[in-house]
C-alpha cells in the first residue's frame, strides 16, 4: 500500500470510531407535534440544541470554516437604523403580498435546508404543512429527506423545487421532469453549493448526515431514500440554459451576490434572483446578504422579484432586507429550530410570531402595506 492510501485507510479508521459514537449517542429523534411559545426567534436555537443530538445540532446550527460569514449575516443588520414615518394616517399593517403570481400572507418563505429528516421525525413533510398553514410558500430542498412526490402530496400549497446540479445530465432532466410532473410553480437553481461545506463543529462530531439521515428513516419505519449522484462542480450559463428547458418553469438563481451577474441572469431568463450566501454554510468569507441586496436590487431594476436569504431571526429583519431591495426573504434556521421543537405546528408557531414582529415593525414605522416599504425608511449608520 502506498503512503497515500495508507493515509486515507488510517483516517477512515480514526473516523469510523467516532461516527459510530455519535450515532450511539444521539437522543431519539424529536417526534413532538405541538404549538410552540416564543418570545424570540432567537430562543429557539439554544431550545432545539437541548432536543438534537450534538452532531444534528452542529449540521444545523453551524457554519463554514471560522464562521465570519455566518456572523456578518447578523451583523449586517445592526449597520442599518429605521426611520419611521409619523402621523402617515395609515391603518392596520397588512402583511399580504404576490410573489411570481403566488398570493402570501406575508412577505417572508421556507428557505430549502437540506438534512430536515435528524430535525423532526416528520421532516420536509411536516415543513410543507407548516409552511402551507401559515400562508406561505415552501422551497424544497435538493437534499431533501422525503421524495419530491411525497412532499408535493403534503399539502395542496405552492411549493419551488430547489436543484443541486448533478454531475449526470440524466438525473438532473428526471429530477426536473418529476418536480413539474408533481406540481412544484418554479425551480431554484442554486449556484453556490459545489462540494460539501467546511463545518468545523460538525467535524469534530463525526457526524455525518447521510448516514444520519438513513437511521432517521429506519427508526420513523420508512424506506431508504434513494441514493443521489454525485452534485456538479464546475457551472456555467449551459445548465441555467438546461434548466429552463427540461424544466418549463420559472428558474430563480440562488446564490447571487453581485450586480453583475444578476443583470447577467435576468438577461438570460432567469425568472428571479435569490441573494444569498448559503446562510455561511458553503464558503466563508462571503460578504453578508444583506450588504450584497442593494446592488443586486438596483442592478434587477424591478424585472424580476428578489428574494434575500441568510440571517433573518426577526420582523425588524424582514422589514429593513424589504427597504434595501427584497420582494420577499426566505428564512431558514429558525423554521428547522421550530420544526424541531414542535413539528409542523412548532413551524406554524415560528411564522405566527414573525407576524407579530412585522405587525408591531409596520404600525412603528407608520406603513400599512408591503409594497409602501422603501430606501426611505433605512440608515446605513457610519462606519
Amino acid at each position: 500500500m502506498d503512503r497515500r492510501g495508507f493515509l486515507a485507510t488510517g483516517a477512515a479508521a480514526l473516523a469510523a470510531p467516532m461516527a459510530a459514537a455519535a450515532a450511539e449517542a444521539a437522543p431519539p429523534l424529536p417526534a413532538a407535534v405541538a404549538p410552540l411559545k416564543i418570545s424570540s426567534l432567537v430562543d429557539l436555537e439554544s431550545q432545539a440544541a437541548k432536543v438534537l443530538g450534538e452532531g444534528a445540532y452542529a449540521y444545523i446550527s453551524s457554519g463554514s470554516g471560522a464562521e465570519w460569514t455566518i456572523r456578518e449575516n447578523r451583523r449586517a443588520f445592526d449597520r442599518y437604523e429605521l426611520i419611521p414615518d409619523y402621523l402617515s394616517g395609515r391603518g392596520a399593517p397588512d402583511m399580504r403580498t404576490t410573489l411570481m403570481g403566488i398570493p402570501l400572507d406575508l412577505p417572508v418563505i421556507t428557505a430549502p435546508m437540506g438534512g430536515q429528516g435528524v430535525a423532526h421525525a416528520t421532516a420536509d413533510v411536516g415543513m410543507a404543512r407548516g409552511t402551507y398553514a401559515s400562508g406561505t410558500l415552501m422551497t424544497m430542498s435538493g437534499a431533501a429527506s422525503r421524495t419530491i412526490e411525497e412532499i408535493a402530496a403534503a399539502t395542496p400549497g405552492p411549493k419551488w423545487y430547489q436543484l443541486y446540479m448533478p454531475t449526470d445530465a440524466g438525473e438532473a432532466r428526471d429530477l426536473l421532469h418529476r418536480a413539474r410532473a408533481a406540481g412544484f410553480k418554479a425551480i431554484v437553481f442554486t449556484i453556490d453549493a459545489l462540494g460539501p461545506g467546511n463545518s468545523e463543529a460538525v467535524n469534530r462530531t463525526g457526524f455525518n448526515i447521510g448516514p444520519a439521515v438513513a437511521r432517521a428513516l429506519t427508526e420513523t419505519g420508512r424506506p431508504p431514500a434513494p441514493a443521489r449522484g454525485e452534485t456538479k462542480r464546475f457551472l456555467s450559463w449551459d445548465d441555467l440554459t438546461l434548466v429552463q428547458k427540461e424544466s418549463g418553469l420559472p428558474v430563480i438563481l440562488k446564490g447571487v451576490l453581485t450586480p453583475e451577474l444578476a443583470k447577467r441572469a435576468v438577461e438570460r431568463g432567469a425568472a428571479g434572483i435569490q441573494v444569498s450566501n448559503h446562510g455561511g454554510r458553503q464558503t466563508d468569507g462571503l460578504p453578508a446578504s444583506l450588504d450584497a441586496l442593494p446592488p443586486v436590487a438596483e442592478a434587477v431594476h424591478g424585472r424580476v422579484p428578489v428574494i434575500m436569504d441568510s440571517g433573518i431571526r426577526r420582523g425588524v429583519d424582514v422589514f429593513k432586507a424589504l427597504a434595501l431591495g427584497a420582494d420577499v426573504v426566505a428564512m431558514g434556521r429558525p423554521a428547522l429550530y421550530s420544526l424541531a421543537l414542535g413539528g409542523e405546528l412548532g413551524v406554524k408557531s415560528a411564522y405566527d410570531r414573525m407576524k407579530l414582529e412585522m405587525t408591531l415593525t409596520m404600525t412603528g414605522m407608520g406603513v400599512d402595506r408591503v409594497d409602501q416599504i422603501a430606501a426611505k425608511h433605512v440608515r446605513k449608520l457610519p462606519a
